[in-house]
């Protein structure tokens, strides 16, 4: 999918500095380019588990559960994700941190400016916090602030972290220091209708599927049989815009300077085709039609773990039990969130239980990833082989599909080396020019992306735009 894989150090305890937290022995256990598709008919399940297990450690330390100095902490989120968990499983185990673990969801969006502005506010008063959650969108920017400490800072030991998915420690880790930390991960995936592929293209297995939009070639040649036949590809032409940002090869911003990677033409060339072509009902993402056309003549959606049980909109309908998921044309990421600590914590020993808890502890990672109504793939390689290896995670919406092996597989080639703080706000401005192109307001891809750069000189200044 892009460049290259740098090897991240997770046992830095010792470079640190003691834990503060006493520490015991587990006593638990070219975007076309073809590629094999990824599905739960690949592999028995066995032998996934035993794939997952060989990048395990077995030996992981765990942290024992501490009041600390006694005093209340504060949990700071801008939705209501994080609370919720913490009410559902934190309680639910150490009922004794009820009065002492407080939650606030200050009702924002992942990727608001506000939040970062509330969050430093927050620091002048009693209710300071001492973890804060968020959005990956927003979180290398978060990181930057001068409000966040090095997770080492508050006594998280990093070796109990030491079966994450690689690509969660390397997005968190700035200057050699893990600054966040997270329970979920989020693979890509397309979640395709069953009963559409099956009148399209004569089969409807997940393996099969994949084979058939494994490049973007391919994508574009189902989506003008689904024309055909009387359907849509998707519902909206940006819904591509996760899949094709993680198809970049170079850093939005390199040296303090935007660049343009190329991938940004070829989204802006797929999206205005889509359109052209009437391969969509061109929907917006998340507004109008868009979730509503789940249960209609759209074809598939590009989903991630989380979307497949609480987004993937179809319960009481005809299409409920008639997705799969599988592999796309390319491998991306979509979503997820992370736990970071606050500076001047007034209890640090219970603050790095709570993100050990959250993010480390095998009890509560498999529990999460077995609940209905949390179902959250766990960011723990340990976890999943034996989630996988135990059959969990089929889904009756799926059809009775588990796609736990999928995005296993998938996690494989997830990476975001090439993640700035800046992403957030240059991804907002890109949203603007793909709508603007696709909509035929520039002559060609060339105007469109000077109309990007324009965008960028008015709304990031801090990027130099040559």
């Amino acid at each position: 999918m892009k460049k290259f894989k740098k090897a991240i150090a997770l046992s830095l305890a010792l470079a640190m500095g003691l834990s503060l937290v006493a520490c015991g022995k587990d006593e638990k256990k070219d975007d076309t380019t073809e590629k094999a598709p990824a599905s739960e008919s690949e592999a028995s399940s066995e032998e996934k588990s035993t794939d997952t297990e060989s990048q395990a450690t077995d030996e992981v330390p765990t942290m024992e559960m501490t009041t600390g100095n006694g005093k209340a902490i504060h949990v700071y989120a801008w939705n209501n994700e994080t609370g919720d968990l913490i009410k559902q499983f934190l309680y639910k185990d150490y009922p004794e941190l009820e009065d002492l673990v407080i939650t606030h969801d200050l009702g924002l969006g992942g990727t608001d400016a506000e939040y970062i502005t509330q969050l430093s506010n927050a620091f002048s008063g009693e209710e300071a916090p001492a973890v804060i959650a968020a959005d990956i969108d927003a979180a290398k920017n978060i990181m930057e602030q001068d409000f966040v400490v090095p997770l080492s800072d508050i006594g998280f030991n990093e070796d109990c972290y030491a079966n994450a998915y690689d690509y969660t420690v390397e997005y968190a880790t700035k200057d050699g220091k893990l600054y966040g930390a997270t329970w979920q991960v989020t693979p890509g995936v397309v979640c395709y209708r069953t009963d559409i592929a099956q009148d399209v293209l004569g089969f409807s297995e997940p393996d099969k599927v994949a084979e058939a939009i494994s490049t973007w070639d391919k994508f574009f040649d189902v989506a003008a049989q689904m024309k055909e036949k009387g359907y849509y590809m998707l519902s909206g032409y940006d819904d591509i815009k996760y899949p094709m940002l993680d198809s970049r090869t170079e850093s939005w911003v390199v040296d303090g300077k935007l660049v343009v990677d190329s991938s940004i033409d070829t989204y802006l060339e797929y999206s205005k085709k889509l359109k052209d072509e009437g391969y969509t009902h061109e929907t917006t993402m998340w507004q109008g039609d868009w979730t509503p056309n789940m249960s209609g003549d759209v074809f598939c959606y590009f989903g991630t773990t989380w979307f497949v049980p609480f987004s993937l909109s179809i319960d009481g309908t005809d299409a409920f039990g008639k997705y799969n998921v599988c592999a796309g044309p390319v491998e991306y990421h979509w979503g997820g969130s992370f736990l970071m600590a606050g500076k001047d914590c007034v209890n640090p020993e219970l603050a790095a239980f709570v993100i050990y808890y959250m993010t480390c502890d095998e009890k509560h990672l498999y529990e999460q990833a077995t609940t209905e109504n949390t179902m959250n793939f766990p960011n723990n390689k340990k976890v999943a082989a034996d989630l996988i290896a135990a059959g969990e995670g089929s889904m009756e919406k799926l059809g009775g599909q588990n796609p736990y092996p999928v995005y296993d597989e998938l996690l494989k080639s997830v990476d975001l080396s090439l993640s700035t703080k800046y992403d957030v706000n240059l991804n907002a401005q890109l949203d603007k020019v793909v709508s603007a192109y696709a909509n035929g307001e520039y002559a060609d891809v060339a105007a469109a992306k000077d109309y990007l750069k324009t965008l960028v000189l008015e709304n990031v200044p801090e990027v130099t735009v040559e």
